[in-house]
């Protein structure tokens, strides 16, 4: 992954990435989950100018809950 440091400095942005936990524990997770039928909840946006609008605006409000998805 390349990524372009200039607007981060100009705009004192920070890039921060963690590895949560080990794959091993990934694994466990996700074979919990796939056992015990979990799966994440979503509010869909069309992936329109007025559905990333929506979005967007649902963030900024403060109204935005579990994950935001633009769909095709």
């Amino acid at each position: 992954m390349v990524i372009p440091f200039l607007p981060f400095l100009v705009k004192e942005l920070a890039f921060v990435g963690s590895c949560a936990s080990t794959p091993d524990s990934v694994e466990q997770m996700l074979k919990f989950a796939a056992e015990k039928g979990i799966k994440p909840v979503l509010e869909e946006f069309d992936m329109t100018v007025e559905g990333i609008n929506a979005a967007l605006k649902r963030l900024g409000d403060g109204k935005m809950r579990y994950r935001g998805v633009l769909v095709v």
